[in-house]
């Protein structure tokens, strides 16, 4: 056994053991058990005791003559008799080193509460050094606590510093985006504007020269080639704006009410005389069951179905493109042995048990078909399909935008192709079925035939550009209209206050002033409040209201002539010299008609507006056969007065007889 002397009172003179390491090697095999259990011994007389020679040789080296021994125990406090749970923590000794000594019991009972008393001063201080040691981990902990909340705070800190910095980049860059898209948005308003006033003057003087008596037919070909490209230029600047309008999350839906047979005849007639030019069958499946009247927006639904049946004739170069329109529960059966091919019959609609049906348009064809791999690419703006006929003219945007559109109106254009097959489009449209006394028939043919005006009107055109001027006041004097010019809104404002006009034509854009101030000016002026003000602007996409700039009626440039006049008669109600109603009612029966095929492509530029193109068409009847000269009377009469609705009933009556 090996230990300390802790504690030692020695009489001087006798050698001291305190400090000393005692090796007893007989202790563990002698002793050891024996105190554990709480035993005591008391030896008068080591030499005479039976002790081991080890024992005797390591008291004797401290001079002892006789001691007693004491087990200082820690006993638990819950069984203080019991020492099989004891820890035997040292001795307590006694001994005599000058003579032998007879232990009393008193004395070995007075070791043994000495012993009693210094376990429990030791298990005290050893509960306070736990004590303290567990305060002493405690505060440990409660430093590396502390660290952690510091390095938390620290690290708290520099993700706030970094958030902030983030949040600061981020809007940075959100700057920078919006400042780029207000750049965009700016260059393409300029550009719009830049480009569209050459476009005016290209367009309307092409159509007035197209228009004059001694042109001959070759100028009217070239005249003709010069109105197409500026047409073909004013649609790929239309699709510009319309993408960035979509991008700028500002294109709208317009609904209303539609007779949807009448909206698919008009489509089906066009596309009739488009693929048979191109030597394509067309062939047209529309539902019998479907509403008369629904609800949706006709100018987006009709430029996403002339987008895809428009690429279909172009990518297909033999066989047919078909138009299928039904219930979406229509086309999981084979709806088309219903009809006759390219025929479009109306029936009465079958009833439907809830007012919004899911109605199907989807339009294949047997062209060129599209890879799979690039299905995704011919949506994304820009994109064309490369094919080897070389079709590849415009700007690519339609698809992009048809789709947009889809989205719009709650839908996406879906598809499937093989390559050297042909393609199928389609997209789904929940559309709300109408109650209305709106009928499906075209109404009776009753014209007004304007040539010149019984009473003077005068008009105020102010423009800075002499080209735009000269354009309006070239097309309205013929008409008979009194006109006064300016080449900005300070002038014009001066000429209004004496000239006294019916209507004024003011440029958006203008230097010294503008065409807005000119009009906020012009409503100081008592005399002048009743006098139509018409703003013409080539940036006209960022104006949303005419009442936005004050102006009554808002025109883009290139300027619409017929629109024009149409807004003209309808605010100034003009009285024509020829103004007298005439009233056809069966135009069928008395006038000798050309072809339905040339029925059919004058009621096609009659939709688009393209009176100029009307009358070439008109002129080349004419020269061809004298008996069509009655019927080319009235269709001339009806486009040189822009009557383009009341043209369209015309024909329409021919082509239904």
């Amino acid at each position: 056994m090996t230990g300390d002397i802790v504690a030692e009172s020695v009489k001087s003179g006798w050698r001291k053991a305190l400090g000393t390491k005692i090796i007893d090697t007989c202790f563990q095999t002698q002793g050891a058990d024996k105190y554990r259990r709480g035993e005591t011994m008391a030896i008068n007389d080591v030499y005479a005791a039976e002790l081991s020679q080890c024992h005797v040789k390591l008291l004797a080296e401290f001079q002892v003559k006789a001691n007693a021994i004491v087990p200082i125990l820690s006993l638990s406090p819950s069984s203080p008799s019991n020492f099989s749970n004891s820890h035997l923590w040292g001795l307590l000794i006694a001994h005599h080193s000058y003579r032998t000594h007879q232990w009393q019991k008193d004395e070995i009972e007075l070791l043994n509460k000495l012993a009693v008393h210094l376990a429990i001063a030791i298990q005290q201080a050893e509960l306070l050094n736990n004590l303290k040691n567990e305060l002493n981990r405690r505060q440990q902990i409660e430093a590396e606590i502390q660290q952690a909340k510091e390095k938390l705070h620290q690290a708290n800190i520099q993700l706030e510093q970094r958030v902030k910095e983030r949040t600061r980049e981020l809007s940075q860059a959100k700057q920078a985006a919006e400042a780029a898209n207000e750049a965009k948005d700016a260059f393409i308003a300029h550009m719009s504007h830049e480009l569209r006033t050459p476009l005016n003057s290209i367009l309307g003087f092409s159509s007035i020269l197209q228009k004059e008596a001694h042109t001959t037919s070759k100028q009217l070909h070239h005249l003709n080639i010069v109105h197409q490209s500026g047409q073909h230029l004013l649609t790929l600047i239309n699709h510009i704006l319309d993408f960035s309008k979509i991008s700028a999350n500002k294109l709208e839906l317009e609904t209303q009410d539609i007779n949807l047979r009448q909206f698919f005849r008009e489509i089906i007639e066009i596309f009739c005389l488009r693929t048979r030019q191109k030597g394509l069958e067309f062939f047209s499946y529309i539902s019998p069951s479907l509403p008369t009247v629904v609800n949706t927006d006709p100018t987006r639904l009709r430029q996403v179905l002339y987008n895809l049946l428009g690429n279909a004739v172009k990518f297909t170069n033999t066989g047919r493109v078909t138009l299928k329109v039904g219930y979406v529960k229509d086309f999981e059966a084979d709806f088309e042995a219903d009809f006759e091919d390219n025929n479009f019959r109306e029936s009465s609609p079958s009833p439907e048990p809830s007012p919004v049906k899911k109605i199907r348009f989807q339009i294949e064809d047997t062209g060129i078909g599209i890879p799979a791999d690039k299905f995704p690419a011919i949506f994304a703006p820009f994109g064309q399909l490369n094919s080897d006929g070389g079709n590849n003219e415009g700007t690519g945007l339609g698809l992009t935008i048809s789709q947009e559109i889809m989205q719009l109106m709650g839908s996406q254009i879906q598809l499937e192709s093989q390559v050297a097959q042909g393609s199928k489009f389609w997209f789904d449209l929940e559309l709300l079925a109408v109650e209305t006394n709106i009928s499906p028939n075209l109404p009776k043919f009753s014209c007004q035939v304007p040539r010149r005006l019984r009473v003077p009107r005068k008009i105020l055109v102010v423009d800075d550009n002499y080209d735009n001027r000269s354009l309006l006041v070239n097309y309205l004097q013929p008409f008979g209209f009194t006109l006064a010019e300016a080449n900005n809104g300070q002038v014009g404002l001066e000429i209004a206050k004496t000239f006294q006009p019916d209507a004024i034509l003011v440029d958006w854009l203008m230097p010294v002033m503008d065409g807005k101030e000119m009009v906020a000016r012009l409503k100081q002026q008592p005399q002048l409040q009743d006098c139509l003000v018409v703003m013409i602007s080539a940036s006209s996409q960022s104006i949303v209201e005419p009442s936005e700039v004050g102006c009554h009626e808002l025109l883009s440039k290139p300027v619409n002539l017929k629109q024009l006049m149409a807004l003209l008669e309808s605010h100034l109600q003009l009285d024509w010299l020829s103004g007298e109603s005439t009233t056809e009612p069966d135009n069928s029966s008395i006038l000798v008609t050309p072809p339905q095929e040339t029925l059919i492509k004058l009621l096609e530029l009659t939709e688009l507006g393209d009176m100029e193109e009307i009358e070439q068409q008109i002129n080349s009847l004419e020269a061809l056969d004298a008996q069509y000269i009655p019927f080319i009377k009235q269709i001339r009469q009806l486009a040189a007065s822009f009557q383009q609705h009341q043209l369209e009933i015309f024909i329409k009556n021919f082509l239904e007889n």
